[in-house]
């Protein structure tokens, strides 16, 4: 049996199971709460622009809120049931944006669509099996978000593409300050995952704005 009250050390900011062990990975989630609130009030004035609600941006801006809390309270108490909390949405919002991207931007049908998210966990389960247990999800969705903006290219939607290319560049340098965490740890005594935690947020807001702005193309 699990015990979701076991401790987790992860990070290299992480000295003591304190819950004020990782000050700056805890701090540092504040982008994600900034980014939700900000998406929010966005599209709250998009939906006013077109008249009718957004359900689908508001579900993913929603998850990116839970992602705050989830992280939040992962860095803070440091246990497995905590960690639950900070992936679930994470997934949820990576499996829930490959599909609804395909629908929205290429307008590709829901059954086609669905091969996408299908795609993104065998990705992952290869990459797990090849041994970046860690990693592998946020590597599959990398994968996953190249895989949009090759479809954009070749569509010549370069609103999209161009939209997707910096988000890829934004990801891959927030992805590197996270596996390099623990690497450079005894060099940087706070470690890099708080990086990761704001660039992650950024990308998370040129994406969803992407997905917001692509009502008011069409």
């Amino acid at each position: 049996m699990f015990n979701l009250n076991m401790y987790i050390d992860n990070y290299c900011e992480r000295l003591d199971p304190g819950l004020f062990g990782e000050p700056f990975n805890t701090i540092t989630n504040i982008a994600f709460l900034i980014v939700a609130y900000c998406l929010g009030k966005y599209l709250t004035t998009v939906e006013k622009n077109i008249g009718y609600s957004d359900r689908q941006s508001r579900y993913l801006i929603n998850l990116v809120w839970f992602i705050g809390f989830g992280s939040l309270a992962f860095h803070i108490f440091s246990s497995l049931w905590a960690g639950i909390f900070d992936t679930l949405p994470i997934a949820l919002l990576i499996l829930s944006y490959s599909y609804l991207s395909l629908r929205r931007f290429f307008s590709i049908n829901k059954y086609i669509s669905v091969l996408a998210p299908l795609i993104i966990i065998l990705m992952n389960l290869v990459l797990n099996k090849m041994g970046d247990v860690t990693n592998s999800a946020y590597f599959a969705a990398l994968i996953g978000m190249i895989l949009i903006g090759c479809i954009a290219f070749l569509c010549d939607k370069k609103r999209i593409f161009f939209g997707m290319l910096i988000s890829v560049i934004v990801f891959t340098i927030s992805l590197t300050f996270r596996i390099f965490d623990e690497i450079l740890c005894l060099n940087i005594a706070i470690g890099t995952h708080w990086i990761w935690h704001i660039l992650n947020a950024l990308t998370l807001y040129i994406i969803i704005k992407l997905f917001i702005d692509h009502k008011l193309d069409h």
